[in-house]
């Protein structure tokens, strides 16, 4: 959803810049000059809105090649299996600086010395292709791997979003709404953001 109300949002032009509120480097895949992620409300450090060109800085590569890094490394704490022991972002971003492109459908489509480099990850190439499509962020209400009644619903909800949309009534803000907020929060294990749920609850 995250990802689908990004991408509505500026297509629509509802708001000239989008922020996601997350430490999760999953969502560096969705960075953008108009979509940024704001970081260090969990470190010392200042919170600041970091956008394409301050993540590229930071992670050495483009942030949407975010997810070939997930489809070398895998994440088992989403399900997504390592694709070999000691394979961690550092060395999976090198690989991909080095010309390894898990978008490619065929290991053979790349260039002669990156398949020499690399022909170990070839002959399980088939792992990384999985990966990566586990790893990619749904952004479109058209995408295939939703299923067509859930494609259908969010067609719907697109459609209708305004400005308005993401402005929650301040007379809804209710005892019994916050507890199901708050239910909300633990359901999903959002462990962070418990502890700042009075924080959050008091925001436009």
């Amino acid at each position: 959803m995250i990802g689908i109300l990004a991408e509505v949002a500026i297509k629509k032009k509802l708001f000239e810049n989008v922020v996601i509120y997350s430490t999760d480097k999953d969502f560096y895949q969705l960075v953008t000059d108009k979509v940024g992620v704001l970081r260090g409300y969990d470190k010392d450090a200042p919170e600041h809105v970091m956008f394409e060109d301050e993540v590229g800085e930071e992670i050495g590569i483009r942030p949407q090649e975010w997810v070939k890094v997930k489809a070398l490394t895998g994440d088992p704490t989403d399900n997504i299996p390592k694709i070999a022991t000691g394979l961690g972002p550092k060395t999976a971003i090198k690989m991909i600086q080095a010309g390894l492109d898990p978008s490619f459908e065929d290991f053979k489509k790349h260039q002669w010395i990156v398949k020499q480099n690399f022909q170990t990850l070839g002959n399980m190439w088939g792992k990384v292709r999985r990966n990566y499509s586990l790893s990619q962020i749904v952004c479109s209400v058209d995408d295939v791997r939703l299923p067509e009644d859930v494609r259908k619903n969010l067609s719907w909800v697109a459609a209708d979003l305004t400005r308005e949309s993401f402005l929650r009534e301040k007379r809804k803000l209710t005892d019994e709404s916050f507890a199901t907020f708050t239910e909300w929060l633990a359901e999903y294990e959002l462990n962070e953001l418990i502890g700042m749920r009075q924080e959050l609850w008091r925001l436009p």
